[in-house]
């Protein structure tokens, strides 16, 4: 009976603490990549926004997606990540064509599970978000050849 006790406690613990890390090591890699394109200073403690690209809820560990993450802040350049099967890809050539062809796969691996409405939304979605941050002001459209820092591709 004391060993039960044990082994449950035990094993509540674990799955505490493993459920814990995860989002923990989201955030970090996260944190990591907007040091990287000098959105957030390595020392600054400030809470990450990250929404989901579909109904701009919060990011949940269940709910596999596309997601924009930002600083908190209202000046912060929003970036995307794919979140899928514990795993995220973080979109780093925000060229029409990458975006493209990143989230492609994705739509492609749940078709079953994502209506055509809900991949249209993504779409709009992801068109705002593109339109709003990486036009530089008085551009009417993207040029074919631009990219964020090579710095930050894979």
């Amino acid at each position: 009976m004391v060993v039960r006790i044990l082994l449950f406690k035990f094993l509540l613990l674990f799955n505490l603490a493993f459920c814990q890390a995860q989002p923990n090591s989201i955030q970090d890699t996260l944190r990591t990549f907007l040091i990287e394109a000098d959105e957030l200073d390595k020392n600054e403690q400030t809470d990450l926004l990250i929404k989901h690209a579909l109904d701009f809820s919060e990011f949940d560990m269940t709910k596999e997606g596309i997601y924009k993450f930002s600083v908190f802040a209202s000046h912060a350049r929003p970036y995307l990540f794919i979140y899928e099967q514990n795993q995220i890809t973080i979109l780093r050539d925000y060229s029409v064509a990458n975006v493209l062809k990143k989230i492609a796969p994705y739509f492609e691996r749940n078709d079953s599970a994502l209506s055509q409405k809900a991949k249209l939304k993504y779409l709009q979605n992801i068109v705002d978000i593109l339109q709003d941050n990486y036009l530089p002001p008085g551009w009417e459209e993207m040029p074919e050849n631009f990219q964020i820092p090579d710095s930050l591709k894979q």
